[in-house]
């Protein structure tokens, strides 16, 4: 393993020696970010390479106005929970924003269950009151769901095929509009 890998690692505070193959892919493509950042080409802000799924403010602002707390949970190498939180208010949504878990401040990236840990600690919620939206199977519905969260996967086009899971969601939309139609039932005790 290259020896940038292993400093990479030593700040996420994982041990190489306990990784799946799912870790050492994951070291490739920190090798592939590290090699970018060295480059100074990875500390951009979020609004400048990225942009918000549609429905995504409004299913956010949904929440707020339902009295839910909203927690991020997000995969990043290089931007912790305040560089999130300040991709978030330049979106003009931080006051939507009650928490963040990434995975530079956590250690460990999804799906692990302490990053769903850390956003229930967040949240201060039990597993059985919170959700996880996402379009990954396994980071975002198969991680929620072993800690007992449910997970709504949100069907992305144009992704490449995911590596089947052995549990499946407990909604699936095609829009972030569809967030309350799906949740609200949830909310009334169902």
């Amino acid at each position: 393993m290259p020896a940038q890998n292993r400093g990479a690692l030593r700040v996420l505070h994982v041990d190489d020696r306990r990784l799946s193959g799912d870790g050492h892919r994951l070291l490739e493509r920190a090798d592939l970010e590290i090699r970018v950042h060295r480059r100074g080409e990875v500390r951009r802000q979020v609004d400048t390479v990225a942009h918000l799924t549609a429905g995504a403010a409004e299913a956010l602002r949904w929440c707020k106005r339902e009295g839910l707390t909203v927690v991020l949970v997000t995969n990043t190498l290089w931007r912790g929970d305040d560089e999130v939180r300040e991709d978030w208010r330049r979106f003009g949504l931080a006051d939507v924003i009650d928490g963040v878990a990434s995975s530079h401040n956590v250690g460990w990236r999804k799906p692990h269950r302490a990053m769903f840990d850390r956003a229930l600690e967040l949240a201060d919620a039990r597993p059985d009151e919170a959700f996880m939206v996402g379009d990954r199977m396994r980071a975002d519905v198969w991680g929620a769901r072993q800690v007992g969260i449910r997970g709504i996967l949100r069907r992305t086009p144009g992704l490449k095929p995911q590596t089947p899971v052995d549990v499946a969601p407990d909604a699936v939309v095609d829009s972030l509009a569809e967030l309350p139609a799906v949740v609200s039932p949830w909310l009334d005790g169902g």
